[in-house]
């Protein structure tokens, strides 16, 4: 039997158990309602990603000034 190879392409800069555990739903949805996201209008994961990480991932994860700057732009 040939081996398996598990191949992993780290795109975000952080790969761990923790990241893995903080983006089931519960847990997302708690970090949602505690940043004050849910309160504007950011109330599921789904919509997080559609309209804060995804347009703005290209230059957030390009810019020197920060992610967290790009979101607060958006």
């Amino acid at each position: 039997m040939e081996p398996e190879k598990l191949i992993i392409f780290k795109y975000s800069g952080t790969l761990s158990l923790d990241t893995v555990l903080f983006t089931r739903p519960g847990n997302l949805m708690k970090e949602l309602r505690g940043s004050g996201l849910v309160d504007l209008g950011i109330t599921s994961p789904e919509i997080s990603w559609e309209e804060i990480v995804n347009p703005t991932w290209e230059e957030g994860s390009a810019a020197s000034f920060g992610y967290k700057k790009v979101m607060a732009k958006r």
